[in-house]
C-alpha cells in the first residue's frame, strides 16, 4: 500500500484516511508511544515530516523513550522541524486535551513543543503557542494543552504536531489527544488539562481579571498637603487576544476616571504597565515590573523623563483581595507622594 505524505494528503483533501469518531477518553493518536515499527521514512504509520523535502532537520524513531523503549527524535538547524502526528475532524460539540513528554538538548533560543494546528480548506489558520521547552529545562518535560478552537471559528480540522525550532535535538514521547463532550466539561477543564496553555506570567496577570471595589489613601505631602481619600470601582479584562489586560476605573470624590494597560514582555522578561486618568496623568515611559512568588507581590518601577521615580507594589492576599502601595520621588530623591489602598473582588 502506498502511503501519502501529510502535505500531499492535505493537498488532495484526503479526509477519509482520518480516524473515525471515538468514545471519550480514547487516545486519538495512533502509536502514541512509538513502540510499533517505523516505516521506510523513519516515522510511524500516519506520521509525516513537514516541509515534505526538508533536509535541515532529521526526523526518526530512536531508542530512549520516556516510558517505553522508543521516542520521536527531531534534530538539525533551521527554522522549524515539524512532524504531524494526527489529524481529526473538528467536532464543535467536543473539547480536546493534548499532552506529551518533550526533552530538548540545545543552546541559545532553540525550543521544542507540541501544538494544535487549526485548518480549514487546507489552510493553516494559525495560533501561536507561547509555552515551550527551552534549553534551560533539563530532562523530560510534560506539556499539557487544551484546544482554543473557539478562537478560530472557521477551523474545521485539527492537526497535532511536534516541533523543534532552531538548532538542537528534541525528543517526544507518550502523546495523547482526548476528546470530551462539552456538556460534560467542568468549569476547571482548561486549568486541569491545559497547564501549558499559558506561561506563568499569564496566570499572574489573570488574577487581576474581574471587577474590584477600591479604597485609596494618599498621605499628606507636597502634592496633597492635607492628604486625600477615595472610593471607587475598577473592571479589568483581557484584550487583544489575551495579550494584554485593560482596566477601566472610576472613583469619588471628583468623578475621576482611569484606564490602565498591563502586559508581560517575554523578550525582556518583565511586566509592563501604563496608567491614564481624567486629571491628565499619563505615562511618558512604561513601568516595568517583577514578580516575587514568595511574597505574592508585583513590584513596578518607573523613571519619568524629568528624572522622577516611583516604586509601586501590589500584594495578592488570596484570590479576592489586593493590598497596594506606591512612593513617588522627584529627581533629587525627595518624596512627593505616598499612596496606599486595597482592592476587593466583587462577587457575581
Amino acid at each position: 500500500m502506498i502511503r501519502l505524505s501529510l502535505a500531499f494528503c492535505i493537498a488532495l483533501g484526503c479526509t477519509t484516511t482520518l480516524p473515525a469518531a471515538q468514545p471519550p477518553g480514547e487516545n486519538l493518536i495512533r502509536n502514541p508511544s512509538l513502540e510499533q515499527p517505523a516505516l521506510r521514512n523513519g516515522l510511524p504509520f500516519g506520521w509525516s515530516g513537514w516541509p515534505r523535502n526538508d533536509t535541515t532537520y532529521k526526523r526518526e524513531v530512536v531508542e530512549g523513550g520516556k516510558t517505553g523503549k522508543k521516542a520521536l527524535k527531531i534534530s538539525g538547524d533551521g527554522n522549524h522541524g515539524v512532524v504531524f502526528v494526527a489529524g481529526v475532524k473538528l467536532d464543535r460539540t467536543k473539547r480536546y486535551a493534548l499532552k506529551g513528554w518533550v526533552k530538548l538538548e540545545a543552546e541559545g533560543d532553540a525550543r521544542a513543543y507540541i501544538k494544535f494546528n487549526y485548518f480549514h480548506n487546507y489552510k493553516n489558520l494559525g495560533l501561536t503557542e507561547t509555552v515551550t521547552v527551552t534549553p534551560a529545562q533539563k530532562g523530560w518535560q510534560l506539556l499539557e494543552r487544551t484546544d482554543h478552537a473557539d478562537e478560530v471559528p472557521d477551523a474545521s480540522m485539527l492537526w497535532i504536531s511536534c516541533l523543534l525550532a532552531g538548532k538542537g535535538t528534541a525528543w517526544f514521547d507518550d502523546l495523547e489527544l482526548v476528546a470530551y463532550d462539552r456538556t460534560d466539561v467542568a468549569a476547571d477543564f482548561d486549568a486541569k488539562h491545559g497547564r501549558s496553555n499559558h506561561p506563568p506570567e499569564y496566570q499572574i496577570l489573570n488574577r487581576r481579571v474581574g471587577t474590584w471595589t477600591t479604597e485609596t489613601t494618599i498621605k499628606p505631602g507636597p502634592r496633597f498637603p492635607d492628604g486625600a481619600k477615595a472610593n471607587g470601582e475598577e473592571t479589568i479584562s483581557w484584550s487583544m487576544n489575551k495579550k494584554a489586560l485593560l482596566g477601566r476605573g472610576s472613583s469619588q470624590p471628583g468623578n475621576a476616571e482611569s484606564m490602565s494597560i498591563w502586559t508581560h514582555d517575554p523578550k525582556y522578561k518583565v511586566f509592563r504597565a501604563w496608567y491614564f486618568d481624567s486629571h491628565g496623568n499619563q505615562p511618558r515611559t512604561s513601568s516595568t515590573g517583577t514578580w516575587d512568588e514568595s511574597k505574592q507581590t508585583l513590584t513596578f518601577r518607573f523613571t519619568d523623563l524629568d528624572g522622577g521615580t516611583s516604586v509601586s507594589r501590589m500584594k495578592f492576599v488570596g484570590n479576592d483581595e489586593m493590598h497596594w502601595s506606591g512612593v513617588w520621588k522627584d529627581k533629587d530623591g525627595g518624596i512627593v507622594m505616598e499612596i496606599g489602598g486595597t482592592s476587593i473582588r466583587k462577587k457575581e
